[in-house]
């Protein structure tokens, strides 16, 4: 509320200096005003799209109240303001804005020419009180057979309605139209000069077109930031269409099918998170209260849009989340169904949600899971927490999770998830341009951002764009943000063959299936069974079932090698219970690094090897700590030295281990302290 009564106060000053300008200048300022508002009847007109509903004629009212935040009640001849004697004693409690909507049966008489007659089922009224006594105020007309698209307003394409009101002390308001420009002989019935009303608690009640109660209801959400975003919607002038059409040739042949659409906010998404005795998220919970230990602290949030102008003050209220499926190539090039969520902001008032255009698209594919309810569409994915701030946000589930999860995940086949990852890019935003009642912001950008399995993909997502740039200009393409990524995985099995430990077994048979699955001419010639010696063929069943089921989470299944196969309970140089040897589980032609079978090996790693092969356009920051005990910080050395002008790094501050490093960059993307920093 405090914002927009800065705002109201502007406008209070702009009036008070208007008074004193000289009649030439102040009739051109009304010129302004009456072409602002027939920008505004353009914008309504695109605006309002889905059937004549409170939903809908809240978009006329957020329109309408963008539009007053750069209008001034200037005295002049043409719109013969009075400027009252006093207000009266509620002038202070009725300051603000006040809207209400209706249902109203009738016709109007066209005011865009012609003797046909205009019919309208509801009505939308807003009325902005100011202090001084002034105000504006219009009447808009709705027609559910113009899939509820505004008819028209109380002055067709003329002014907003002026007015100045008095008031008693028992609740009567008296307002008086001051320039009311309704043409015909029913002009006071659709335009009423006077009109009578009582303040009663937190409500005006008054009388409709057809002298049915109604009642008036006061923003008090903090919305005049949204209504100034409504207003810059005005201004994009003739270079609309070429704004909205730009990505069409990326889109329009895309397929997609919504499987749920639903309204949800950043509390619903902790508690689905944490439900269900996730495991994860305990371990997560652990870690966060162990950084604190450390002296770290929560950043300070950037709220919503963090561009250097026009920044909202206020975080979105609620969020639109819809899972969709899209096509897209599995590993061999055949056509493939897959599934991926879109989550985008807006503001929850009473009973409407009005959507917040987006400021820009991230790209966010998760780090690794081997369960399936902790993949995006499933709603508990942590990826969700990024959904906070102004953002359209694409979450792609991956091949084998979500409508695919009975077929192996392409885990580190780099290339084909960057593929499948602009596949779920196109069909989001195409779903977000269907639905939503916004468009983007006309200067939207497009980065893309992912820690662990996520942050390889991220770099393969950049290095898929800086290969296509047409593409990358046409999304505006600004950055990537990976972290803790395994950007070589040669480098990264390196580093797990040189310390001959591991404390994420559950990756080597993650990788192992993804590269037998992905390199069938090179890996074929060996069954999966030969990879690993007789200790480990064993518990293969039990190993598979939990990675192929898609019901087991990495810790659960880490804790199969770690308490059941492998404890090493006791001995030296290994932790029991959280490491496992190389050697406890693969063959002998295998560890042997020049054998056919492990070049064999490499080989398929090296193809998805993102420090080779190409030439960065846009900028890389990577997110790694030097102490990670899973994806080793060489990866982010190998990165650095290829691409020394386009690359460079962040460490966390406190503990830098993956999970460290991981939970401290996912706060600076939650708190949106990244967008300041790049």
């Amino acid at each position: 509320m405090a914002a927009a009564l800065v705002v109201l106060a502007i406008v209070v000053g702009l009036l008070v200096l208007h008074l004193f300008h000289k009649n030439d200048e102040l009739k051109e300022k009304n010129d302004v005003i009456v072409r602002e508002v027939r920008r505004n009847q353009q914008l309504i007109d695109r605006a309002v799209q889905n059937g004549v509903s409170r939903s809908a004629m809240l978009a006329a009212i957020l329109t309408f109240c963008g539009t007053m935040t750069t209008l001034t009640s200037c005295s002049n001849d043409d719109n013969n303001v009075v400027v009252p004697q006093g207000p009266g004693p509620l002038a202070q409690t009725l300051e603000g804005v006040w809207y209400t909507a209706y249902p109203a049966k009738g016709t109007l008489p066209n005011p865009y020419g012609g003797d046909d007659q205009i019919k309208y089922d509801h009505i939308v009224e807003v009325y902005e009180f100011r202090a001084d006594g002034m105000g504006q105020w219009d009447r808009l007309f709705f027609d559910d057979d113009t899939d509820g698209e505004p008819v028209t307003n109380f002055g067709g394409q003329g002014p907003l309605g002026q007015f100045t009101y008095v008031t008693k002390s028992n609740g009567d308001i008296t307002v008086t139209l001051s320039n009311q420009d309704w043409q015909g002989t029913d002009a006071e019935f659709y335009a009423p000069q006077t009109r009578t009303m009582r303040l009663s608690k937190d409500k005006i009640a008054g009388n409709g077109i057809d002298g049915q109660d109604i009642e008036f209801e006061l923003d008090t959400v903090g919305m005049a930031q949204l209504f100034n975003k409504w207003d810059e919607y005005l201004h994009l002038g003739g270079s609309y269409y070429e704004y909205i059409t730009r990505l069409d040739p990326d889109v329009n042949d895309t397929k997609y099918t919504i499987v749920n659409d639903q309204i949800t906010g950043l509390g619903a998404t902790l508690k689905a998170i944490v439900s269900g005795g996730n495991k994860r998220s305990m371990l997560v919970d652990a870690a966060i209260k162990e950084l604190q230990k450390q002296g770290w602290t929560i950043p300070n949030q950037t709220r919503g849009n963090t561009r250097a102008t026009g920044a909202l003050t206020t975080p979105p209220t609620g969020y639109r989340s819809v899972n969709y499926t899209y096509e897209s190539v599995d590993e061999v090039g055949k056509p493939i169904t897959l599934s991926a969520r879109v989550i985008w902001g807006g503001y929850k008032i009473c009973d409407y949600f009005k959507e917040i255009r987006p400021d820009y698209i991230l790209l966010a594919p998760h780090f690794t899971i081997s369960d399936d309810f902790d993949c995006p569409t499933s709603g508990r994915s942590i990826e969700d927490l990024m959904m906070a701030g102004d953002k359209l946000l694409i979450l792609p589930d991956y091949e084998g999770f979500g409508i695919t999860k009975d077929r192996v995940q392409p885990y580190v086949i780099h290339d084909l998830c960057a593929q499948q990852c602009i596949d779920a890019l196109k069909a989001g935003y195409k779903i977000y341009r269907d639905l939503a009642s916004v468009p983007m912001e006309k200067d939207f950008t497009l980065s893309v951002a992912g820690v662990s399995q996520g942050g390889g993909v991220a770099l393969a997502i950049h290095k898929w764009l800086d290969m296509h740039p047409e593409f990358a200009d046409r999304w505006n393409f600004d950055f990537s943000y990976c972290a803790a990524g395994p950007y070589s995985p040669r480098i990264t099995f390196e580093k797990y063959f040189e310390q001959k430990k591991l404390i994420y077994p559950v990756v080597m048979p993650i990788v192992i299936k993804a590269m037998r699955a992905a390199y069938p001419d090179i890996l074929g010639k060996w069954t999966e069974e030969q990879f690993y010696n007789e200790s480990y063929l064993k518990h293969k069943p039990i190993i598979d079932e939990m990675v192929n089921s898609k019901e087991f989470t990495s810790d659960e299944i880490n804790d199969y090698f770690f308490k059941t196969m492998y404890p090493h309970t006791g001995e030296e140089g290994i932790v029991g219970g959280k490491e496992v040897y190389l050697s406890d589980f693969l063959s002998d032609d295998v560890m042997k690094l020049d054998s056919e079978m492990a070049l064999a090996l490499f080989e398929c790693l090296d193809k998805n090897d993102l420090t080779k092969g190409w030439t960065p356009i846009h900028p890389i920051h990577l997110y790694h700590g030097k102490h990670d005990d899973i994806v080793s910080y060489a990866n982010a050395e190998a990165v650095l030295a290829a691409f020394p002008d386009k690359a460079d790094i962040k460490s966390p501050q406190f503990n830098d281990d993956h999970i460290g490093t991981s939970l401290q960059w996912l706060m600076t993307i939650v708190f949106n302290t990244w967008r300041i920093t790049y």
